[in-house]
């Protein structure tokens, strides 16, 4: 079970999870990207390092860990996977998605609220190289299934 989650920026802030859009904007931060997310999995700490940024976010049932990073320091181009509690990987999600009845190519960009059973999915903004649609699509956690696809605009 994971608590204690934190984010350190390249800077060196640490951005907790119980931290505020308002207490993040007082301190006046400029925008970083985040380097090192850690956390306790059962007591014991875990630290995983992305050098080009990534954005994690723990699952609901707090077993896991939604993991996009950025595969360059552009960060155009993002993987998307699900760690254990433990930073193992327990899936890769792949960045070909069925999708207006096609299979599209695409980039993970951010996380939403899961709109189909947040108890068991997580969601994801996903935005199709082809033309530059943004989707969201909400994931299985164990799994890693498309549940659905919203479209973004």
């Amino acid at each position: 079970m994971i608590s204690d989650f934190k984010e350190v920026r390249r800077d060196g802030n640490v951005i907790s999870e119980s931290m505020t859009v308002e207490q993040f904007a007082a301190r006046g931060w400029p925008p970083d990207k985040i380097a090192v997310v850690t956390w306790k999995n059962d007591g014991q700490h875990v630290e995983l390092k992305a050098p080009h940024g990534v954005l994690a976010k723990p699952l609901p049932d707090r077993d896991g860990v939604a993991w996009m990073e950025n595969a360059d320091e552009t960060g155009l181009r993002s993987s998307l996977s699900v760690l254990n509690a433990d930073g193992s990987v327990r899936l890769v999600v792949p960045d070909t998605q069925f999708i207006r009845g096609a299979l599209e190519t695409g980039t993970y960009c951010w996380y939403e609220p899961a709109r189909f059973s947040p108890e068991t999915h997580f969601g994801v903004v996903f935005r199709i190289d082809r033309d530059q649609a943004i989707f969201q699509i909400d994931i299985e956690m164990r799994s890693g299934i498309t549940a659905a696809v919203y479209p973004q605009r």
